[in-house]
Order: structure tokens, then sequence, then C-alpha cells
């Protein structure tokens, strides 16, 4: 097998065991306690909040770049781990660059 052949086939796989990971994550979370279920959500709210929009990529999202502080970075994700966004839905975190005071 051809490198480039044996690299489209592996990203194949592993984009593939990707989706059934992901098909099957209602159900593993379904299984989690409280604690660990909150733990989760609030990782999905971290990783979403990480998106920041940058300059490079607008052609690509619409969406216009933004220059974020390492401090305002930082008191981000110190927000979110700490739990005050919560109730605030995953979406909305999406590309916001920094959190609103």
């Amino acid at each position: 097998m051809q490198d480039s052949t044996l690299l489209e086939y592996l990203a194949c796989r592993a984009y593939g065991a990707a989706r059934r990971r992901v098909k099957q994550r209602p159900e593993r979370i379904a299984t989690l306690g409280s604690e660990e279920r909150r733990t989760v959500e609030r990782a999905d709210r971290l990783e979403t909040f990480l998106t920041t929009p940058f300059y490079v990529a607008e052609d690509f999202t619409g969406v216009k770049g933004v220059t974020v502080s390492l401090e305002d970075t930082l008191s981000g994700v110190e927000t979110i781990l700490k739990g005050e966004c919560d109730a605030m839905p995953v979406d909305d975190l999406r590309f916001i660059g920094a959190l609103p005071s």
C-alpha cells in the first residue's frame, strides 16, 4: 500500500471511530453521576469558549476576528470551571472571544 493510500485509509478509520463515539456519547453521559456529568458539561463549555475568532479565519467562519488578552482568556476559563456559566447554553460561548463582564 502506498503511503498516501495508507494515510487516507487510517484517516477514514479514525473518522469512523470518532463518529461512533459521538453517537454513543449521550448514552455514556447518561450513566455518569451528577458531578461527573457537570464536569463533562463544563469541559464542553470550556472547549467551545476557546474557539476564539481568529483574524485569519474570518473568510472561513464569517466571524470577525478579535484580540483577546491572556488575562481575559484565563478569567473566562476560571469562570467556566467554577460553574458560573453552567446555565449558559454551550453555543453561546462559540466565537465570543471573551466572556462579557
